[in-house]
């Protein structure tokens, strides 16, 4: 079997993540909502204007959302091997990523 490659890696990484987490996030936050939540993402780079009813926002949000997931999971794939804690400790490890991204 052929070992995947970086790109493959990291996009199915950062695919899955970032679906995990909207998908939380709709469900738990916005009690299935979905587009409260993308136009909320998208109000980080649009501010009070993501709120009216332009459906790009909604659009803006999912690219936002997924670029977001997506460069996470780029610099925890460039990090990880340098850094031999995070493969000793695997809750400090997701605490790491975690609070790295509620950051971001």
């Amino acid at each position: 079997m052929r070992k995947p490659s970086a790109f493959r890696t990291v996009l199915t990484a950062g695919l899955i993540a970032g679906t995990l987490d909207l998908t939380a996030a709709i469900v738990f936050l916005a009690k299935m909502k979905a587009v409260p939540v993308l136009k909320y993402i998208a109000s980080g780079a649009f501010g009070k204007a993501a709120y009216t009813d332009d459906p790009k926002m909604i659009s803006f949000g999912i690219i936002f959302h997924y670029l977001i997931a997506l460069t996470i999971a780029t610099v925890y794939f460039l990090i990880y091997p340098r850094l031999s804690f995070l493969k000793s400790n695997t809750i400090l490890s997701a605490f790491i990523i975690g609070a790295c991204s509620w950051a971001f």
